[in-house]
């Protein structure tokens, strides 16, 4: 159910996990105003920097990051935690503005860290998305910086997941 289409820009964007409650979509029923739908106004839209992801995909999608963590912490097993798996030269700034030479060192104690973060983090979401039964629906949307409309409409449900990128 993807909407993005065409070239993606560089322009900066959000990505929310947001709950959809189907009984905002009734009008209220002393003055018939109805909150608008974003998931609608996504769809509307046809805008190559609004994405919009249903429940279905967003568990695929996080049970796909689960097992790939599990295949990264796989591949390191017996490696001590200071094993080095990557190192590159950088250059550094120091307080009095001049520049240094040293090295960025990514280690195997650090991988299997993040890698545990992230599976933690990706199994309470999906967790979490799972128990939202109907009438309310779990979609992931991104949202364009600049669309100041639905920033701020997207404010209005809950979100249970917001990053930027």
């Amino acid at each position: 159910m993807k909407i993005r289409n065409g070239f993606v820009s560089n322009s900066s964007s959000s990505s929310f996990i947001i709950v959809v409650d189907k009984k905002d979509d009734k009008p209220c029923p002393h003055c018939g105003v109805k909150k608008p739908n974003i998931i609608e106004l996504l769809e509307m839209t046809n805008n190559y920097d609004n994405e919009i992801k249903d429940k279905k995909e967003i568990i695929a999608e996080l049970k796909e990051n689960i097992e790939r963590s599990k295949i990264e912490i796989e591949s390191i097993e017996g490696l001590p935690d200071d094993y080095v798996i990557h190192s590159y030269p950088c250059t550094r700034v120091l307080d009095d503005g001049t520049h240094e030479k040293t090295e960025s060192i990514y280690t195997a104690g650090q991988k299997r860290e993040y890698c545990s973060e992230s599976m933690d983090k990706d199994n309470k979401l999906l967790n979490k998305i799972k128990s939202i039964k109907s009438p309310k629906e779990v979609y992931e949307i991104v949202i364009s910086y600049h669309n100041e409309i639905l920033n701020d409409l997207v404010k209005t449900y809950e979100i249970l997941y917001e990053s930027e990128y």
